[in-house]
């Protein structure tokens, strides 16, 4: 209930500062293809992958792959977690 009530506040907040800022200037065409063509190409090598491998496995593989790239900072962090519960005088 906290958290969502934080988490509420904060999105507020962010949508507070965003309206009071002016608008942003037009994107130039030149980033827009490339993030067009970035998009099509990661698409594409995903498409392939998808042919080649069934959908549940997709989904394995990502989720290992992500895993094994967030690994060092989900450990430290789950271990400065721990470290700072003694201060908390939580048993």
């Amino acid at each position: 209930m906290i958290f969502l009530l934080l988490l509420i506040m904060m999105f507020s907040v962010i949508e507070l500062i965003l309206g009071i800022l002016p608008n942003a200037p037009a994107t130039p065409a030149a980033v827009i293809s490339g993030g067009d063509w970035m998009i099509n190409t990661i698409g594409g090598v995903i498409a392939v992958l998808n042919y080649v491998f069934s959908p549940a496995l997709m989904v394995a593989i990502m989720v290992v792959v992500t895993a094994m790239f967030t690994w060092e900072y989900i450990y430290s962090a789950t271990m400065w977690l721990v470290r700072k519960l003694p201060m908390l005088h939580i048993n």
